[in-house]
């Protein structure tokens, strides 16, 4: 089992030094265009290094099919590359620091991941949360959500893909991001 606290220390202390690198870069005379492309490169050099289940993808699968199986649904089956085009969209949110279902600069939409990472669907769909801590609390909150319930609730989707992540919330505190694709094919 990995010791989980080790984990978050080290990664606060690389949100941190991502942190200083920017305000440094900010305040220096470098451009901005060049302090972003620094915070791009540091945040791409934290995430590959320490793209890991920050919440194991087992327990996000165990407790949305919990859901569905009580909702009399068949289980969806964990699918590699909706858990690739879930960690690209984790990575893109990170690096390009926003939280939304289409990115601002361009209106790259979930489904522009999906497909990306090679995944055929007839229909897909995706769930975000940012800032809880374990799967449960993140399943329970999507089921008081009518829009996520839905998604989590349709007999339409067949596969799944998790992605957790830390990234920051709006006052650049550390958090969890997860992110949940969906699809059929």
């Amino acid at each position: 089992m990995v010791d989980t606290s080790k984990k978050i220390q080290f990664l606060h202390r690389a949100f941190t030094v991502a942190t200083c690198v920017r305000l440094v870069l900010l305040f220096s005379d470098v451009s901005l265009v060049s302090a972003a492309e620094a915070h791009a490169a540091t945040a791409q050099s934290t995430i590959s290094s320490s793209f890991q289940d920050v919440i194991p993808a087992s327990e996000l699968l165990q407790e949305t099919n919990a859901n569905r199986i009580e909702a009399g649904l068949s289980p969806l089956e964990l699918n590699d590359q909706l858990t690739a085009a879930a960690e690209a969209k984790a990575q893109d949110m990170v690096i390009n620091n926003y939280w939304d279902h289409f990115r601002p600069s361009d209106h790259k939409a979930p489904w522009d991941f999906i497909d990306e990472a090679g995944y055929h669907y007839q229909v897909a769909g995706e769930n975000l949360a940012r800032g809880f801590q374990t799967a449960g609390g993140i399943t329970r909150a999507w089921m008081h959500s009518p829009a996520h319930a839905a998604n989590i609730l349709s007999p339409k989707y067949k596969e799944v893909g998790f992605a957790t992540i830390y990234g920051t919330d709006d006052n650049g505190n550390s958090v969890i991001l997860t992110v949940q694709m969906f699809g059929a094919r």
